[in-house]
């Protein structure tokens, strides 16, 4: 499996999943002109890695430092989507980097967090 690598512009984040290391990362900004097809590529990506090897850890980072409400609602159906291959007993784990005194995205972080199952752990950096 490859991994995917997304380079950041000035209206999308980096978004870079390594298969090998079962890491992924989305970060920056994120307020692309069609953002469900912008992240459509990453649901497709996490599909086929559990696809491939079900019993393979996946640790998915989000560090984002502005994002509008279109990739709001897409970082939250991709959140639902990593939850629901946590509930299948797939091994996921989320964090969600904030900077240090954004409370505004930590607190954002701490909404996704508790509407899922899947552990989210939300970190200062």
């Amino acid at each position: 499996m490859e991994s995917l690598i997304i380079n950041q512009t000035t209206q999308t984040p980096r978004i870079a999943f390594d298969a090998e290391a079962g890491n992924g990362e989305i970060v920056g900004v994120s307020f692309p002109e069609h953002a469900n097809d912008f992240y459509a590529c990453v649901h497709e990506w996490v599909d086929q890695f559990f696809a491939e090897d079900s019993t393979r850890t996946l640790h998915v980072a989000f560090n984002l430092n502005y994002f509008n409400t279109a990739t709001n609602k897409e970082l939250r159906l991709l959140m639902k989507f990593l939850d629901k291959h946590y509930t299948e007993e797939k091994s996921v784990r989320i964090t969600w980097f904030h900077e240090e005194g954004d409370e505004d995205m930590e607190d954002i972080g701490k909404g996704y967090s508790v509407s899922l199952n899947v552990p989210v752990s939300v970190e200062a950096v």
